[in-house]
């Protein structure tokens, strides 16, 4: 049993180094001179749509807040860059618990359990509730004015995350790197990539 945990543990580092590539906090190239996507500068969250449909986490689209638009964000009075720095320490700290958390569970051993179950363990155990945490706190920090309708979709993003490895552990981790790096697409064309990341 040893072994099917630290293969499931190899497997989890493997995702966890392929979705490093460029998921590092506010110096995302895609946001330079200010502006990241097209329909960002009005704030109308119209790059939130583009590839909505493509959910390859486990979770129906718009399952996390019920369908729909995603619940408001308030709004701030901070800059982007204030709130970028911000979301990314949280994010950050976030994502050193989830390893911490991951880490725990390897070490406990897999007396009994078979790799779905310690895959599933890992799923709801750790990452979904790390993912359902830095959500909360996303929402709770506001956005910069305009820019509400861009944080209200990467909160949705990362719930639906956490939605989905609850869910569907199996469909959460049976996914490519390069899909798996598609699952946190919004928080990283925003400058926000540790957010909704595992790595």
């Amino acid at each position: 049993m040893g072994k099917i945990l630290l293969a499931l543990g190899a497997c989890f580092m493997l995702l966890l180094g392929a979705a490093i590539t460029g998921c590092g906090g506010g110096g995302d190239s895609s946001t330079a001179g200010g502006s990241s996507v097209a329909g960002s500068e009005a704030g109308d969250g119209s790059a939130a749509g583009e590839g909505a449909a493509e959910r390859p986490n486990g979770a129906e689209e718009g399952e996390a807040s019920g369908g729909g638009e995603p619940p408001p964000v308030r709004p701030t009075s901070e800059s982007k860059e204030q709130f970028v720095a911000k979301a990314s320490r949280l994010c950050g700290r976030r994502k050193r618990e989830l390893m911490s958390g991951t880490a725990k569970l390897l070490g406990k051993g897999a007396s009994g359990r078979s790799p779905e179950e310690a895959q599933r363990d890992l799923a709801q155990e750790v990452i979904a509730p790390a993912f359902e945490a830095e959500a909360s706190e996303l929402r709770k920090l506001g956005a910069p004015r305009g820019d509400q309708k861009r944080v209200a979709a990467i909160v949705a993003e990362i719930e639906t995350m956490a939605a989905g490895a609850r869910r569907n552990p199996a469909a959460f981790f049976a996914v490519s790197p390069a899909e798996f790096r598609k699952r946190n697409r919004l928080a990283r064309e925003y400058g926000i990539g540790a957010c909704g990341a595992l790595s």
